[in-house]
């Protein structure tokens, strides 16, 4: 179950990441709150991942590591990407 707060921790530090540029330095309203939502949920699902049995370094290398890969992952994966 730890494994499964730690990647949809993971998934919510995607979130607000993307909110957190949408909201234009916290000037637009629906982005900024999707932001507050976003990291609340990350670092709740995180902390229930640590307490329920994960290394606190191994948790946290995971959950920066999902957040990490998601904008290569955007970049190759989008329409206007062109690939040769």
């Amino acid at each position: 179950m730890a494994w499964l707060f730690l990647v949809l921790g993971g998934l919510f530090e995607i979130g607000f990441t993307i909110s957190l540029k949408y909201s234009e330095n916290f000037s637009r309203l629906w982005p900024s709150i999707s932001f507050v939502i976003c990291i609340s949920a990350s670092f709740f699902l995180l902390n229930k991942a640590i307490n329920n049995g994960l290394p606190i370094g191994t948790a946290y290398a995971v959950w920066t590591g999902i957040g990490a890969a998601e904008p290569p992952l955007r970049g190759c994966c989008s329409s206007r990407s062109r690939h040769r």
